[in-house]
C-alpha cells in the first residue's frame, strides 16, 4: 500500500499541473473536514478549480466524502491519514522553500 500511495502522491503533486493547489487542499483538510465552499475560502481559489482538484483527489483515494450534494464534506482518506508523514516528506522534497503548514502560502508561490 505504501508504494502505491507514494506513486499516487508523486503523480498528484509532481507529475501533473496543479500539484501545489492539491497540496494546499490536502493541508487545509488535515486541519478539519470542509465542504467545497469552505475550502475555497481557506485556499483562495476559484470554486470550479477547487471542485476539479477535489474530484481528482477523491478519484485517487486521497480524500473521502461524507454527506450528500451541497453539504458534502471532504476529509483526508484513512490511507493518506495513516501515511501523512509520507505526504509531508514528498512535499518537503518538492517544495522545500514553502511552509507545509500554511495552504495560503502554497497558493501564493504557485
Amino acid at each position: 500500500m505504501s508504494k502505491a500511495l507514494e506513486n499516487t502522491l508523486l503523480w498528484v503533486l509532481a507529475g501533473s499541473r496543479g500539484g501545489k493547489r492539491r497540496a494546499a487542499i490536502i493541508i487545509a483538510l488535515r486541519k478539519r473536514p470542509m465542504n467545497a465552499r469552505q475550502i475555497q475560502k481557506v485556499v483562495g481559489l476559484d470554486y470550479r478549480t477547487i471542485r476539479y482538484h477535489l474530484d481528482l483527489l477523491v478519484g485517487n483515494k486521497l480524500l473521502t466524502t461524507l454527506g450528500e450534494r451541497y453539504g458534502l464534506l471532504y476529509l483526508i482518506s484513512p490511507a493518506l491519514e495513516s501515511k501523512y508523514s509520507l505526504f509531508e516528506e514528498i512535499w518537503g522534497k518538492l517544495s522545500p522553500d514553502i511552509n507545509i503548514k500554511n495552504p495560503i502560502e502554497i497558493i501564493r508561490k504557485d
